[in-house]
């Protein structure tokens, strides 16, 4: 089957893995397909920390489109990456240096059992996000 540029670009379905450090890369990643207005997304889904870039994502998109997505999820990891106990760092260091944890950062309590819901709850309109449907399909 041959395909030519004038194609449909179908939209993505994303499902996104943990892991403290695939959850930054993947931030990344998001990040560039965010700035790809070429490339709309329908669908996404994550478990642990592919999880948190999804939710991020996804109320992003509903309180202001790709830009906002984009703001909240480089807001999240970069405060992730201050209140870890690795502030001083660059995010990039903070990152490297949780992949070199013997488990996944969101397993730890780093600043007490709440910082990851603190950081979600600050970030995520969970109401509207359960009333709205951010992605069609």
């Amino acid at each position: 089957m041959q395909h030519n540029r004038d194609d449909v670009i179908q939209p993505l379905a994303l499902a996104l893995q943990g892991g403290g450090s695939f959850g930054a890369f993947t931030w990344g990643v998001l990040d560039r397909l965010l700035a790809e207005a070429a490339l709309p997304i329908a669908a996404i889904s994550g478990a642990s920390a592919g999880a948190v870039n999804a939710v991020l994502l996804a109320d992003g998109m509903l309180a202001g489109g790709p830009e906002e997505a984009r703001a909240r999820l480089a807001r999240f990891w970069r405060l992730l990456s201050d209140r870890s106990g690795m502030a001083g760092l660059p995010v990039l260091g903070s990152v490297l240096a949780m992949a070199e944890l013997p488990m996944a950062p969101f397993g730890i309590a780093m600043h007490g059992p709440d910082l990851l819901k603190e950081l979600l709850g600050d970030l995520v309109d969970f109401k509207r996000l359960r009333a709205e449907r951010p992605l069609s399909c």
